[in-house]
């Protein structure tokens, strides 16, 4: 490969980058702020697309690349076209697998590019696969494409770590003299330094001016399988295939590692969650740019151990249980959480509670809130500030509401209500309607509160039901039963709910049950109907936040909240951050709490 040819692909690739990003603000393939997201504008998810044209723009200039190509570049295609649907629509996760596991049986059928042996790693010879080969090529390709898209978390890691392997993939080519998988890997790399010098943050860009979006990373995973299969099978393998997967260490182990825990837990291998290598390392501490790092020399160094190896011929046996017993000593590891050492080291203020139980709710007087219940407003304004869907602020509102509930967890705060949806929120026009139910819907479809789940909440929903569709009733029935037992935090849900409805229909449910010759002070009355309200089984709210700098009620829980601290914020609902809870908190804790006595009486 000719430096000329090199310099073309790093140029094109650019060049494509900078021509896609204003397209990806008219087709809406950009990435919103929000939440915990670090970035503060909205950022396009052209990584992928950008890299691709780069190399097919060279290949379509090299007779020859074309030639020894051309299926890889046609399969990689449609696996970018899912990627990029994916980025805009959200497909479920079983439809993205059974697109990537066709592109993988496209690739051992029609290229011929499969696994046919595992080397000798059982000390007994070559294992070779016979009728299972194309069953694991499929198997292994798509482990591969999820590895590196799982770790698409961080600017610059996904495409570093295959970087990574690229250039020790590459080297090995060399040594061997093998010109077509060379030629190939040196393009990848440099097509991805090229996305690199967008994406990664350093001191004089502070934030990513693109990123790779799910159709980048797929797309990468899907060409290294390819490689990286090329290089270990058939009469032209010059590594061994226990060689590749000390190449790809890091992303393998940890998502491997995802596989094997998250069932364990009860939740979908597939959800996204905050249990990546990544962010652990970022919960313990450490910067963005100090956790890429740290990845790259962790996968620097996996590579150049099977580098080392290959060269000098160790046994395939001694490398596969090498490998195995650097992931089973990871995956021991990754079960004991990571304690938050950079607040402790800043002195940063850690709220606690005490331990409360159901049975005894009493008044909580603290400097922590034990029921936060949050009125989530602005999703609209927020849509629109950014020349947004309506549809789009509620679902980054979603999200929001996923985050607030992890930091629920993290601060042992044991009750939280969500006000998702109102009575009067029917009222709307037909299409917001319509799209809101298809986000409750996609939710439950997509087993979102899986990682809920997975952190031990409990998730009930209160409201009037009856309006909603079975489908929605029936996956609100399956949440509730299935998070029935966990005991860390209770989210509670208002679903076409509203204060004056919940008074009304727990008077309802009190008339139908009492004695006819019932004789009830208005006090007794005051204490048994509130056995009959929604949240029943819940101690008051201590702590109401209402969003996006409205001061109002607007009808939730009215009976519940007569004595609960109100707080104001800002903040429209998809911007509302972890730093916003903890200003929250923070108000909360200056205030004395009372309850109609004096000072004195108080205290």
């Amino acid at each position: 490969m000719t430096l000329v040819t090199l310099l073309g692909a790093y140029l094109f690739t650019s060049i494509a980058l900078l021509v896609l990003r204003p397209l990806a603000t008219l087709t809406g393939l950009m990435d919103y702020p929000g939440g915990r997201k670090t970035h503060s504008n909205p950022t396009p998810l052209i990584g992928g697309l950008g890299i691709y044209l780069g190399l097919l723009s060279v290949s379509i200039l090299s007779p020859v690349l074309m030639a020894d190509y051309k299926n890889l570049l046609l399969l990689s295609g449609f696996v970018l076209l899912i990627g990029v649907l994916d980025d805009l629509y959200e497909i479920r996760a079983s439809l993205r697998l059974l697109c990537h596991g066709s592109a993988a049986w496209a690739m051992a059928w029609l290229a011929n590019i499969k696994l046919e042996s595992l080397g000798d790693i059982v000390f007994m010879g070559p294992v070779q696969l016979g009728i299972l080969a194309v069953p694991v090529t499929i198997f292994a390709t798509v482990g591969v494409i999820n590895a590196v898209n799982m770790s698409d978390g961080l600017d610059g890691l996904s495409g570093g770590l295959v970087t990574i392997a690229l250039v020790f993939l590459s080297i090995a080519a060399l040594i061997a003299g093998e010109s077509a998988v060379l030629s190939f890997s040196q393009l990848l790399s440099v097509a991805l330094l090229a996305f690199l010098t967008f994406n990664f943050r350093v001191l004089w860009k502070q934030s990513a001016l693109l990123y790779l979006g799910d159709a980048g990373s797929t797309l990468l995973g899907f060409i290294l399988a390819w490689l990286i299969i090329a290089a270990a099978q058939g009469s032209n393998a010059f590594i061994a295939p226990v060689t590749a997967l000390w190449f790809l260490a890091v992303p393998l182990m940890d998502t491997v590692s995802l596989m094997i825990r998250r069932p364990l837990r009860g939740s979908s291998p597939f959800t996204p969650g905050r249990d990546h290598l990544h962010h652990r390392l970022l919960r313990a501490g450490f910067t963005t740019q100090q956790t890429v790092l740290i990845m790259y020399g962790a996968a620097t160094v996996f590579a150049s151990v099977g580098l080392g190896a290959h060269l000098v011929g160790a046994p395939d046996g001694i490398m596969f249980t090498a490998f195995m017993s650097v992931f089973a000593l990871y995956f021991v590891s990754v079960q004991s959480p990571i304690q938050d050492v950079k607040a402790k080291a800043t002195g940063k203020k850690i709220y606690k509670t005490s331990d409360v139980s159901h049975e005894n709710f009493g008044d909580h007087i603290g400097t922590t809130p034990r029921h936060i219940a949050v009125i989530m407003d602005g999703n609209n304004r927020w849509a629109r500030r950014h020349g947004l869907r309506q549809k789009d602020g509620h679902r980054h509102g979603a999200e929001v509401s996923r985050n607030l509930i992890m930091d629920c967890i993290r601060l042992k705060i044991p009750y939280l209500t969500l006000f998702a949806f109102s009575n009067e929120n029917w009222l709307r026009s037909k299409d917001e309607v319509r799209s809101l139910m298809a986000l409750f819907r996609t939710i439950i479809a997509r087993d979102e509160i899986a990682a809920l789940h997975e952190a031990g909440a409990r998730i009930q929903f209160i409201g009037n039901r009856s309006n909603f569709s079975f489908l929605l009733q029936t996956g609100m029935r399956e949440i509730e039963k299935r998070t029935a037992k966990n005991t860390t935090i209770t989210v509670t849900v208002a679903l076409d709910y509203g204060g004056k409805w919940d008074i009304a229909q727990a008077v309802t449910h009190y008339l139908q049950q009492r004695s006819a010759d019932a004789d009830i002070s208005i006090e007794q009355m005051s204490q048994v109907l509130g056995s009959y309200l929604s949240t029943s089984d819940l101690p008051d709210p201590d702590l109401c936040i209402r969003t996006a700098g409205e001061r109002r009620l607007s009808n939730f829980l009215l009976w519940q909240m007569a004595y609960t601290e109100l707080y104001f914020s800002d903040a429209y609902w998809p911007d509302f951050s972890t730093k916003d809870l903890e200003l929250a908190l923070e108000s909360y804790a200056k205030r004395e709490r009372r309850f109609g006595k004096t000072a004195v009486e108080a205290a």
